[in-house]
This record gives structure tokens, sequence and C-alpha cells, in this order.
């Protein structure tokens, strides 16, 4: 379960950033706040648990970080489950963006760095991605840029090979499994912002079809 992985970095990310007081966001699942700090949400919210505890470090309080907290979360059985829900938190997460613009001020010191090099940055991957593949093709006069172009191509041919086995239940290597939770991702998070060009869908959240991970 690559999604594992995934969360072992982001809880190393948010501990380090809870030790220099710029802990973005929390985990809807395990979470409290001070009531009095809660403010309302616009109702097209998507991502409420981040864009609260960003309200709450706007406000000027900290945010901490408890690695003794604990919660259980079942696991989408495969990447077409859990596609559709990386499509709506990347429509939430470009919402949470423009409604916090406030966070990417260098004045904001830890905050805006976190901000940027946590947050934004990853948002912005689908877009940067891209862009190194279209620059690409303009660069093949070069060895250097054809080599980086056939290593693009064999990456996401490995994705889609592997993300199609994975599907249909089949078995692939920890790397290949890696690359694909990647991709799909980024497709996914590309997806979303589309729907956030185009889109006034409302915050209310489709259940996902899950599996517990600890079978």
């Amino acid at each position: 379960n690559s999604d594992g992985l995934y969360w072992r970095y982001e809880q190393f990310l948010k501990k380090r950033e809870s030790s220099i007081g710029a802990l973005l966001g929390a985990n809807g699942a395990i979470y409290a706040i001070r009531k009095d700090l809660f403010l309302p949400l616009p109702e097209n919210t998507v991502v409420d648990d981040f864009c609260i505890m960003m309200n709450v470090t706007k406000q000027g309080y900290d945010t901490v970080y408890a690695d003794n907290a604990k919660a259980i979360e079942e696991a989408a059985p495969s990447l077409a489950d859990e596609y559709g829900r990386r499509v709506r938190i990347g429509l939430g997460n470009y919402r949470a963006l423009k409604a916090n613009l406030w966070a990417l001020s260098p004045f904001k010191g830890y905050i805006s760095w976190c901000f940027w090099s946590h947050k934004v940055f990853r948002w912005l991957a689908p877009h940067l991605l891209l862009i190194a593949l279209i620059s690409n093709l303009f660069l093949l006069h070069l060895v250097f840029f054809q080599i980086t172009m056939v290593l693009q191509i064999a990456f996401y041919l490995v994705a889609l090979i592997g993300i199609s086995k994975i599907n249909r239940g089949l078995t692939v290597n920890k790397i290949t499994a890696i690359i694909c939770f990647f991709v799909n991702m980024n497709i996914a998070l590309s997806h979303g912002f589309i729907r956030f060009l185009i889109s006034k869908q409302s915050g209310a959240w489709a259940s996902t079809n899950r599996t517990n991970s600890s079978k």
C-alpha cells in the first residue's frame, strides 16, 4: 500500500513543521481545536480540516502535532476506487490555495516556507510535470534531452501498465507501485484542477469503497 508510505512521509513532515511552529492543516480523522478559534467556512469548502487549521494559524495560534495520537483509516482496495477521492481532494486543494493566499507572503516566515514547499509546489506538480515533458520536446537536438525524453516516456509507460495491473488485482513490485501511486495521484490532482476552473461543486463527500488495511 503506497498510500501508507505517503502517510508516513506526511507524518514526518508534520512533526518537523510542528517543531518550528509552522504546522499547516490536520488529519480530518483525528484533530481538535479550541471552540472559540473556529471560523465558519464557505459552503463549497472540500478540505475543511486543512482550512479550519489554516484559520487557526491565521489568528496567530499554534498548531501542534501530537505523535502519540492514533487513528485507524481503511485503505481503498484499488487505485480506481481511490482516484475519485483524490480528484475531490485536488479540487479542494486549489480552493484552499485561493482562500489562503495570505500564507504565500514571505513575511509569514516559516509558515510561508512550509506552505510553499509542503503544499503549493505539490499542488503544482502536475503543471510542472507537463511543462517538463513539453519543454523537452523542444530540446531533442541535444543528446542529454533525448535521454531525458526516453526516461520520461519509460516512466509513464511503467505507470500506465502498472495501474492497469493493479486495477485488475495483479501484483506489481514496490518500485512500480510507488510510480503508479505518484502518477495516479498527479493525474487526479490535474483532474481536480480542471474541476476547480469550471465547477461550483459543493463540499459534500461521497463515500469511497474501502478495505481494512490491517487485514
